[in-house]
């Protein structure tokens, strides 16, 4: 081996090397995208689920008084989004919840996302308008 080609197998190995680990990491933003419907470092997901239910993302941020206006009552958290590293509580209003689980004690129309401290993004069932 000449000492030209060492060189030239190193920057190989190294190019080489690099792909394969920007390939690895794109395969597990995809992996991750299709387990949980949204990338690692997006805001928050199109949809979430509480109470057997599913809900639409609705574009609206508000303050928790606001969303406790919207439901009619007080809000509690129902659930929590999936995904690493951050899963977020869904919060559902009590007065669009009857003591039973599952869908058939879940009447809420609502649901909001925890985002800050005071803040809750809106939700609306899904199919409803």
């Amino acid at each position: 081996m000449t000492a030209i080609q060492a060189p030239r197998r190193i920057r190989r190995w190294i190019a080489a090397s690099s792909v394969a680990i920007v390939g690895l990491g794109v395969l597990a933003v995809l992996a991750y995208r299709h387990e949980y419907g949204r990338v690692p470092w997006s805001d928050h997901p199109d949809q979430v689920s509480a109470c057997g239910r599913d809900f639409q993302d609705a574009q609206s941020v508000v303050d928790r008084s606001e969303a406790i206006r919207q439901s009619g009552g007080p809000i509690r958290p129902a659930g929590h989004t999936p995904g690493w590293p951050e899963s977020r509580t869904v919060w559902i209003g009590t007065a669009g919840y009857q003591a039973t689980s599952g869908t058939d004690g879940c009447q809420a129309a609502l649901a909001w996302l925890r985002v800050g401290p005071d803040q809750f993004r809106s939700y609306v069932l899904e199919g409803s308008d």
